[in-house]
């Protein structure tokens, strides 16, 4: 099993930095978004402008984003007994809506384009330097992103950093659509803007396909694994039925074990809390343990 030390987040002090990471990225993508938008526009780069509005998106999302962290962060209550931290996801699934509503509009601002003329775009120096910086700042956040998903197990920085990195390579499509402006292919601007279009909706498609997964409470956890570690607690005893779900750094962990059937109920009792405890410990990422205790075959 790997990385057994590792223990469940601390949601406050965690949601707090993964709120700082979303502000410092919403900062960067609006500056992005301006640079393209108007440095786009100037030069008539359909490719650059789309790209431009893919970064007002990204800055949409992370707003979004950091209003799920907020709400995430509150602790359990009687009407949420599991914590509110399904918000996450729910902010994920919102960063992949605005993410296909920019798909839409790239490609119908594409397609309005074809066969005029006058949109063949006329790129200069700083439409090259604005798109070579967006690549640099967008590869950047990605990484930053995704390395504090991963410290801080935080499903909405893992797709924001997918996002991300979907910016970088649409990035790259648009400066290869200026450079064929320069050589006079109109036609490339258009590709660049169906690649652009094509890269996001992958994008879109991982992160509902990783949300789904904690929605209907895809399985979190090698049931084999968790049997290990409670056949690890003295007392000869065997588990089955092993169940998990949750989300990334808050697992709820479900299983049943079989104890000597002549122990007192006293005795019973501790081995039950020794084995929540065990898991607790050395399976990462969980929160909870719901045991139930059966007597086993004599």
């Amino acid at each position: 099993m790997k990385n057994l030390k590792a223990k469940t987040r601390n949601y406050p002090n965690a949601l707090r930095e993964v709120g700082n990471v979303l502000i410092l990225v919403m900062v960067l993508n609006l500056m992005l978004c301006l640079g393209k938008l108007i440095v786009g526009g100037s030069v008539h780069s359909v490719s650059m402008v789309a790209d431009g509005f893919h970064s007002l998106m990204d800055a949409l999302a992370n707003g979004l984003a950091f209003g799920s962290v907020w709400i995430a962060a509150q602790p359990p209550d009687k009407e949420h007994p599991y914590g509110h931290q399904k918000f996450e996801i729910f902010a994920a699934l919102g960063i992949a809506v605005l993410m296909g509503v920019a798909c839409v509009e790239i490609l119908t601002s594409a397609i309005s384009h074809v066969g005029n003329p006058g949109a063949l775009p006329h790129p200069n120096t700083l439409s090259f330097i604005v798109m070579i910086l967006t690549m640099g700042v967008n590869g950047w956040c990605s990484w930053y992103e995704g390395r504090s998903g991963r410290r801080l197990q935080s499903p909405i920085l893992a797709a924001d950093s997918v996002h991300t990195g979907s910016d970088l390579l649409s990035s790259a499509a648009v400066l290869a659509a200026l450079g064929g402006a320069e050589l006079g292919w109109g036609w490339v601007d258009f590709a660049a803007s169906l690649m652009v279009v094509v890269i996001v909706g992958k994008a879109t498609w991982d992160i509902l396909n990783e949300a789904q997964q904690v929605l209907a409470d895809h399985i979190m956890l090698d049931p084999a694994e968790v049997v290990g570690v409670v056949q690890s607690v003295p007392g000869g005893i065997s588990c089955r039925k092993v169940r998990s779900r949750g989300m990334p750094g808050n697992v709820f962990v479900d299983l049943h074990i079989q104890v000597a059937p002549r122990l007192t109920m006293l005795k019973a009792h501790a081995l039950t809390h020794q084995v929540m405890e065990k898991v607790r410990k050395m399976v990462p990422g969980v929160k909870e343990v719901f045991v139930h205790t059966e007597p086993g075959k004599k």
